[in-house]
C-alpha cells in the first residue's frame, strides 16, 4: 500500500462512518477502494474505549493529506483531541505515522470578512499591483488578484474562477472591477475602474467524484486586461511577482499576498489523498454546490492564518532548495485555520501562460 493509498483509504473509511462533515463530502465512500486498505484502517480503529470513540464521533474530518516526504498522514478536524486522548489514538496504519491536526474547509463565495488594512488595493508608481481585491462587475463578493500572465504576448490577469469566473457562468467580456464591489467606498487609492474583462476558465466540474471525471478540477480563470498601464506585477508592495514557476513540494516555505489577510507566510504540509470536497455559494444565481479536487495542496500559516475569505486567487510564492522563490500555486479555499492551494505550472499549462513578472515594477 502507497502512502496516498492509505490516506484516501482514511478519507473513505471516514466517509462510511458518518465523520465527514456534509453529506456531499460522504460522496467518496461511493468511490471503489481496496477491502483491504479499507481494512487495515477499520482494525485501526475497532479495540478503542467507548469515550474515545464518543470523542471521535463528535468530531469531523475536513481534509486528509499525505506528506510523502515525511511518510506521514495529516488527518485535519474541526476539533482537536487533547494529549490523553491523542495517545490513545491510532499513531499509524501499515507503518506510516498519522497526525491529527485542527483545520476547516470553509465554504467558498459569499461575503468575505474585512481586510487587515484599508484600502482593500495596493499600488505601486500609480499602478494597481496583484494582491489586490477584484470582483466580477454586479458580484457580491471580492477576490485577489493573483498575477499577469502572457499568452501569446497578450496580457492578462490570474484569479479564480470563482472570483472572476461566477464558478463557471460568467460571460466572455464581463468587466472585472479593481476594488471588488464590496470593497468600493470613499476611502480609496484609485478610484474603481475596469482592470479586466473576463476571458476563460480551467476545468472546474461539479459533481460526485465516483461518476463524474473530476482529475482536471482547477479553481482559475483569466481576464483580459484592459490597459497596460494601469496594472503592476509587484505583490502589493513585498516583492515582485517571480519569473519562476516551480512545482510544489512537501514543506516548502511559502508566502502570499491578499485582499483581506495580506502579506502572510506559511509552509506546504502535504498533497490532498483522494478528493478533497469544496462547498461553494454563488449568492446572484442562488446556487450552492460542491466541487472535488485531487490536485489541492494543504498550508498552514506560520505565526498567523496564511489566508482567509477574499484572498482567494492570491498567487503563492515558495522558497526553492536553492533560496530563490518562485511562483508555485493560487490561493483558492481557507477559513483561517488551513488554506488550499492549486498548483500553478498545472493552471499556467491549461492556459498556455507565461508568468509577467518586470511590467510596472
Amino acid at each position: 500500500m502507497s502512502i496516498f493509498e492509505a490516506g484516501a483509504a482514511f478519507r473513505t473509511w471516514a466517509a462510511r462512518n458518518g465523520l465527514a462533515p456534509s453529506v456531499a463530502a460522504a460522496q467518496v465512500a461511493d468511490i471503489a477502494a481496496s477491502d483491504s486498505y479499507i481494512t487495515a484502517v477499520t482494525d485501526s480503529f475497532s479495540n478503542l474505549d467507548t469515550p474515545l470513540t464518543r470523542a471521535i464521533n463528535a468530531r469531523r474530518i475536513h481534509a486528509v493529506a499525505v506528506n510523502e516526504a515525511e511518510s506521514k498522514i495529516l488527518v485535519y478536524l474541526n476539533k482537536s483531541f487533547n494529549a490523553k486522548q491523542t495517545k490513545q489514538l491510532p499513531s499509524s496504519i501499515s507503518g506510516f505515522d498519522i497526525e491529527y491536526r485542527h483545520g476547516i474547509i470553509g465554504q467558498v463565495g459569499g461575503l468575505p470578512p474585512s481586510g487587515v488594512g484599508s484600502p482593500s488595493h495596493y499600488l505601486h508608481n500609480g499602478r494597481v499591483t496583484c494582491g489586490s481585491s477584484i470582483g466580477l462587475g454586479g458580484g457580491m463578493g471580492s477576490g485577489t488578484f493573483g498575477a499577469l500572465v502572457r499568452i501569446s504576448g497578450d496580457l492578462f490577469g490570474l484569479s479564480n474562477n470563482h472570483v472572476i469566473g461566477r464558478c463557471n457562468y460568467a460571460e466572455g467580456g464581463h468587466p472585472v472591477l479593481a476594488p471588488g464591489n464590496i470593497d468600493i467606498n470613499p476611502n480609496f487609492l484609485r478610484h474603481p475602474f475596469t482592470i479586466g474583462v473576463y476571458e476563460s476558465s480551467a476545468p472546474m466540474l461539479n459533481g460526485s467524484p465516483a461518476t463524474v471525471n473530476v482529475m482536471g478540477n482547477l479553481d482559475a480563470s483569466i481576464m483580459r486586461i484592459v490597459d497596460e498601464g494601469s496594472v503592476s506585477a509587484m505583490q502589493g508592495m513585498s516583492y515582485p511577482t517571480p519569473p519562476t514557476i516551480s512545482p510544489i513540494v512537501d514543506g516548502m516555505k511559502v508566502q502570499k499576498v491578499g485582499r483581506t489577510t495580506g502579506h502572510t507566510h506559511g509552509i506546504v504540509t502535504g498533497k490532498i489523498a483522494g478528493f478533497q470536497s469544496v462547498s461553494y455559494v454563488v449568492p446572484e444565481l442562488q446556487q450552492q454546490f460542491n466541487v472535488f479536487f485531487s490536485e489541492a495542496w494543504i498550508v498552514e500559516g506560520v505565526g498567523a492564518s496564511f489566508s482567509d475569505g477574499g484572498d482567494s486567487g492570491s498567487l503563492v510564492v515558495g522558497e526553492l532548495a536553492s533560496g530563490e522563490i518562485a511562483a508555485v500555486g493560487l490561493v483558492f479555499a481557507g477559513n483561517g485555520t488551513i488554506t488550499l492551494i492549486v498548483p500553478l505550472d498545472l493552471v499556467a499549462a491549461h492556459f498556455g501562460a507565461t508568468i509577467e513578472t518586470s511590467l510596472g515594477v
